[in-house]
């Protein structure tokens, strides 16, 4: 304990810990893994602070201006804290940085003790290795097994057109880290590494190590990420430079390198060839969320343009720079996936001259190494360095489009990585070998400010993990029907951390769902106090719609359409297009008397989202009379939006065939959709092309669309065929719900006299084709950097028509960014 061994030991095992861990990237943010996560990195401080006050004891420095780079990373999170909107948040995640920090200097100073490189990387080799087999089997197991099955079940009912792809998200690989892109990322720093242990090994090590990098390989396949795929080009030509470069190296192991690299090449055209082919709609989606981030990243840095907007302030102001023109794709995020445009937005200048000067210091001593005689004839410690640098290049290239400095697993393997090269650059280059001991009025201070420091940082961080942990017994307070016993402990942790908005937005929420299932004698008072939970957690941060749509809905509940409208008003102004917001504000208007302008909110409703014209919601009577109001706004702010994109007169024909509009056939048939044709076909007995239209439909459909087209033509099939329908459209084995869904759909469809009827005829609000939900917000924990309560539901109850929504939604498409 006294030189710092086994608190370093209890930090490496924390390392190993959060690497392997399952979904590890997510689970960091549930308690009590985030003490565990805390405690680790605290065990590598405590041990630099050790090593600097034993002063008989050199404390070795990076050397080769690696320590600039590190001073200009620590001045630039100091001083973006100091100066930030959001300072807890900015402390927090800055505490993180210094930490790691330390850490590489952790790793400098054992390996510098130990004189034992070759041990550290081959502990690192190892734990990749483990990580490697670990995702392959995670995955295979909980995510290729399952869908082969659900596969193979699909076309048990007739459903062929399916087979298992990584188009879908949910098929990619995210073990052990819990994201396919994270995963990428550390392979891109541990097939380096490995290929670096596959040369300089020998006998049965290396054919281990040449089994990690084929299984590496593997895994980065499975991953399907577009960063990784360019990421191992780079590493693979890079390797391929280096080993045609370097005279030295023997044939086999250039022979080696090509070899890897053309079947790993091959096998990256291949994956993406075929990503390319099944995913060209797709990828336009991909660039706009991308542009999103990258424009909102870029006008937070303008506007912070010399310290950045602090650590960890991109969840918190992201909306308040998200464009309207993005409609409803990346409504909201917690980083801005990309390295270089997150420092600009968080650290400003400052950071980015620091990551700067960290690029270029790492380039000199690349080239000082090349010029140290004793490098030049250390054949080990050529490769190794190659190998670190290939690994950090490579990883360059991923963190372009991505950001992962938070995932314990990848910061921890750069720790290990920098230090290693600062270490081989002390070992060859004998001026860089400079000491704190040359130094002692220096060291003396630096130890007595830095134990200060942490000791300071730990008084501060100790009512942050209090919170932390009253709330984690709060929820499972919850999980037991315990309603007291949440609120106590969530009010407790909201007095301990009142700057996380957290803890105030799960007990307003919860407390809103107590307030309509409880004692209605009490609902006044619950929602008031949900209420003032929600405007608390506003107050801590503005710039949230989700806090706003809550307040809203909860005000229209308690009579309060003026305080509805304002909050309605607010949460449009972060996410115009999010659905429901304008329909709320619409109601608070109406029950305001200003029925002009609820009209014309509830036509940008329509306008954001035109299949909620589908709703049974609107055969209320109520909605009945201000309808065709409703619909001629709605026209009117539709015809400039069809000047710029001619291709909304589907839409326009759509909605106007739904409402009964005279001519809305001839549009129907007019229009681009081949679903409106056969719609249009159907209900012309007369049209010329009629047959030539249905005749391909009935012979074999393809959509859910054209299935349910065919069991209206064929009555002895249309149980079987709508069932088709209906599991093409979900992509899943329908449950006991869903068969219940598909029968009331069959139902209707045998008394309905014209296809048309039973689609647009009323629903009556108890039939199972009135689907009523909550949405869900997907990711609130996620986002707001804790996952151990609920993910809320929107206050807002949606009524959908199952047949629309789920079989003739291609119709109306969305818009989100009118």
């Amino acid at each position: 304990m006294g030189s710092g061994k086994l608190l370093g030991l209890l930090g490496i095992l924390v390392y190993v810990l959060v690497t392997l861990l399952p979904d590890s990237s997510t689970e960091m943010l549930r308690w009590p893994w985030v003490l565990i996560w805390q405690t680790g990195l605290c065990c590598f401080v405590f041990a630099v602070l050790i090593n600097l006050a034993r002063r008989h004891q050199p404390f070795l420095l990076l050397g080769n201006k690696l320590d600039w780079s590190i001073g200009l990373i620590f001045v630039s999170l100091s001083l973006s804290t100091i100066w930030a909107q959001f300072p807890q948040q900015a402390l927090w995640n800055s505490l993180i940085g210094f930490a790691l920090l330390a850490t590489v200097y952790f790793v400098n100073n054992y390996l510098h003790h130990s004189q034992n490189l070759a041990r550290l990387l081959t502990f690192q080799g190892v734990l990749s290795l483990v990580f490697i087999v670990e995702g392959l089997t995670l995955w295979t197991t909980q995510t290729l097994l399952p869908a082969l099955t659900k596969i193979s079940q699909l076309r048990e009912l007739g459903i062929t057109t399916n087979s298992f792809n990584f188009i879908e998200i949910e098929s990619r690989n995210w073990a052990p880290l819990g994201h396919q892109n994270y995963v990428a990322g550390y392979l891109m720093l541990a097939l380096p590494i490995l290929m670096g242990l596959t040369i300089t090994r020998k006998g049965w090590e290396r054919s281990i190590w040449l089994t990690g990098v084929g299984l590496g390989l593997v895994h980065l396949y499975t991953t399907n990420s577009r960063a990784g795929f360019v990421g191992l080009v780079v590493l693979l030509v890079a390797g391929l430079l280096v080993g045609l470069s370097r005279a030295r190296l023997k044939r086999w192991q250039v022979g080696l390198l090509g070899g890897l690299g053309s079947i790993s090449i091959v096998a990256v055209l291949v994956l993406s060839i075929d990503r390319l082919r099944d995913t060209v709609s797709s990828l336009g989606t991909n660039d706009l969320f991308r542009k999103i981030t990258l424009a909102v990243g870029g006008q937070i840095g303008l506007d912070h343009w010399l310290l950045g907007a602090a650590p960890g302030s991109t969840p918190l102001l992201y909306q308040q720079y998200r464009p309207d023109w993005a409609g409803r794709e990346a409504e909201i995020v917690f980083q801005l996936h990309s390295t270089p445009v997150q420092l600009w937005a968080e650290l400003g200048v400052v950071g980015v001259v620091a990551a700067s000067v960290t690029v270029l210091a790492l380039l000199g001593l690349l080239v000082r190494l090349h010029y140290s005689p004793s490098w030049q004839i250390d054949r080990q410690d050529q490769i190794i360095t190659y190998s670190l640098f290939v690994a950090l290049l490579a990883y360059g290239v991923q963190a372009l489009s991505d950001y992962q400095l938070d995932v314990f697993a990848i910061s921890g393997g750069l720790a290990i990585v920098f230090a290693s090269l600062a270490h081989i650059g002390q070992t060859h280059i004998p001026s860089a070998q400079i000491t704190l001991g040359d130094f002692a009025r220096l060291r003396s201070w630096l130890t007595v400010t830095a134990t200060g420091f942490v000791l300071s940082a730990l008084v501060w961080l100790a009512p942050v993990d209090a919170a932390w942990h009253f709330s984690s017994v709060g929820f499972k307070q919850l999980d037991n029907k315990n309603v007291d016993g949440f609120v106590k402990h969530l009010t407790q942790a909201h007095e301990l951390a009142s700057w996380e908005s957290y803890y105030s937005y799960q007990l307003g929420w919860v407390l809103t769902e107590v307030a309509q299932r409880g004692d209605p004698s009490q609902t006044l008072t619950t929602q008031q106090k949900a209420l003032e939970s929600i405007e608390q957690a506003i107050e801590v941060n503005p710039n949230q719609e989700f806090g706003y749509n809550a307040a809203a809905w909860l005000n229209l509940a308690k009579q309060s359409p003026q305080a509805a409208e304002k909050m309605f008003r607010r949460g449009l102004e972060l996410v115009h297009a999010k659905r429901s917001q304008s329909f709320g504000l619409g109601l608070s208007l109406l029950q305001q008397g200003k029925t002009d302008e609820g009209i014309k909110a509830i036509a940008h409703e329509w306008l954001n989202d035109p299949i909620f014209i589908t709703s049974p919601l609107w055969q209320n009577p109520q909605w009945k009379v201000i309808m065709p109001k409703i619909a001629a706004q709605w026209e009117t702010l539709l015809i400039p939006a069809i000047r710029d994109n001619p291709q909304l007169k589907d839409i326009r024909a759509a909605v106007h065939w739904w409402l009964g509009k005279p001519g809305s056939i001839g549009e129907m048939a007019n229009s681009s959709s081949t679903t409106a044709k056969a719609i249009a076909a159907l209900t012309e007995i007369n049209q010329k092309d009629r047959q030539n239209l249905l005749q391909p439909i009935l012979q074999n459909p393809q959509t859910p669309a054209e299935m349910s087209i065919a069991a209206w033509l064929t009555p002895d099939r249309r149980p079987a065929l709508l069932a088709q329908a209906w599991t093409t459209a979900r992509k899943e084995v329908p449950d006991k719900n869903a068969e219940t869904v598909i029968a009331a759909m069959v139902e209707r469809m045998n008394k309905a006299k014209t296809f048309d009827a039973w689609l647009r005829s009323t629903i009556p609000s108890d039939s199972p084709l009135n689907l009523r939900s909550r949405r869900q917000r997907a990711n609130f924990g996620i986002i707001s950097r804790h996952i151990d309560g609920i993910n809320p539901l929107d206050l807002f109850n949606v009524q959908e028509n199952a047949i629309v929504t789920s079989l003739f939604a291609d119709l109306f498409p969305t818009q989100g960014s009118l």
